[in-house]
């Protein structure tokens, strides 16, 4: 009997230690636990949003099931350059270290999220030609000197092109275009504090870009 009554005044008391140090919590994975008065109305309970900051990105919980040491690009050739080459003006030509080689381009369209539209295939030589006005470019190269003109390389090109054109708003004041939005595919904030923090310094503190945090986009959106 004296055991029973000692287990159960135990069991008591870690019950109580528990639910008084939960108020103040830090869990194991780096995240603050609300506890909330159980007094609360239902209206005051719905009527409020508490979101997790997440510092630099490495949490506990992401610190125990990630690979810090990989690198998927150890083993890239980093002197590799494409056969042919955007530059800042928007012009397109074979770089010259490459000559037996034909190249083709078209402007790669958005249509919507399931879809794209592309442009006719036009020749690229050795010489710039016009600026293009698309943000997408789809380049192919074949070998002249190997059978069946083998394509040894498909690329994309990617710019962004500025927009001179003015709009007019439903008051009939003009107004350029101003803001540019990059979303990045299948990768969540704090995945991008992580992966990206090179990239979002520059955008940041170069070009005054404005981080949307804990906007996240969790959806099926391929068919």
């Amino acid at each position: 009997m004296c055991l029973r009554l000692c287990l159960l005044f135990a069991t008591i008391g870690i019950f109580l230690i528990f639910y008084f140090e939960l108020d103040h919590h830090i869990d194991e994975y780096g995240f603050q636990v609300v506890q909330r008065d159980v007094h609360d109305s239902e209206e005051e309970l719905f009527s409020t949003c508490t979101l997790e900051e997440f510092g630099d990105g490495w949490t506990q919980e992401v610190l125990r099931i990630a690979n810090v040491f990989y690198d998927p690009i150890k083993k890239c050739n980093e002197s590799f350059k494409p056969m042919t080459v955007l530059d800042e003006n928007g012009t397109l030509y074979i770089h010259k270290d490459h000559k037996d080689i034909d190249c083709q381009a078209r402007s790669v369209l958005f249509k919507n999220d399931r879809r794209l539209n592309y442009d006719n295939w036009t020749d690229v030589t050795h010489e710039a030609s016009d600026p293009w006005d698309a943000d997408i470019i789809h380049t192919q190269c074949f070998a002249r000197t190997k059978p069946n003109a083998t394509k040894v390389e498909d690329w994309l090109h990617i710019q962004v092109v500025k927009q001179d054109h003015i709009k007019e708003d439903a008051e009939g004041e003009e107004h350029a275009p101003s803001v540019y939005i990059f979303v990045v595919d299948s990768v969540s904030h704090s995945q991008a504090v992580r992966s990206l923090p090179k990239t979002l310094s520059l955008l940041q503190k170069e070009f005054d870009a404005v981080t949307l945090r804990h906007v996240n986009k969790t959806e099926k959106v391929r068919a």
